[in-house]
């Protein structure tokens, strides 16, 4: 085999491993079944969850997400708390309105369910 030396193995248990200029261990694998793969990330965030509170994993994107909507209704902060909270809620409500709309157009247009 090309690159091979015997003799820089002579007496390694477990040298019998080499890798020769003209191959590479990434092309002889063979391609990765997407079921597998998606198998192999739902076992990866299950054992996550399963150590991890799920509410602290993504509390900083919650939270930047949800600024987002104060930032939008109140950008000087000048209004009361409970406005600002009370806006800031509708605002979300209406962004996720909107996706639901845009995701119910799209399901549409692909032929799926109204």
């Amino acid at each position: 085999m090309a690159g091979h030396d015997p003799a820089a193995t002579e007496g390694q248990e477990g040298a019998w491993f080499f890798m020769s200029r003209n191959t590479s261990p990434v092309a002889e694998r063979e391609p990765f079944d997407p079921d597998e793969m998606a198998l192999r990330g739902r076992i990866g965030g299950l054992t996550t969850h399963s150590r991890h509170d799920s509410r602290d994993i993504t509390r900083a994107a919650r939270e930047r997400f949800l600024a987002r909507f104060f930032v939008e209704v109140d950008p000087d902060n000048t209004l009361p708390e409970p406005e600002r909270f009370r806006r800031a809620e509708a605002a979300r409500k209406a962004h996720m309105a909107r996706l639901a709309l845009k995701s119910a157009q799209a399901r549409r247009a692909k032929g799926g369910t109204p």
